[in-house]
């Protein structure tokens, strides 16, 4: 979670947390590969960490800063890479002292 974050603030990017446990039929690399490439493909910086994770399953998360979106499933994850840009882009506007631009 450490690197996610961290990655975010430095760079201003998404940092995608990947916790990966048992029974999948993906590798956690085809996971989180996909989000940074459809995070991409709408014009943000993306990069994905993953954890092992003692259960079954797999979680995503969104980093932006020090503040985090999810952990949610993968689909449902998916279906909130458009929030997780907005609210990347309104941090970066914060951080650049440019709320009201």
């Amino acid at each position: 979670m450490k690197k996610a974050d961290k990655y975010s603030h430095d760079t201003g990017g998404i940092g995608i947390l990947v916790r990966y446990g048992t029974g999948n039929g993906v590798t956690a690399d085809e996971i989180g590969s996909a989000f940074v490439k459809e995070i991409k493909k709408r014009g943000w910086k993306a990069k994905y960490f993953y954890y092992d994770a003692d259960w079954k399953g797999v979680s995503v998360e969104y980093h932006i800063g020090h503040s985090a979106m999810g952990p949610w499933s993968p689909d449902t994850a998916a279906s909130n890479v458009s929030k997780a840009i907005a609210r990347a882009k309104a941090a970066q506007k914060v951080h650049n002292g440019k709320v009201f631009d």
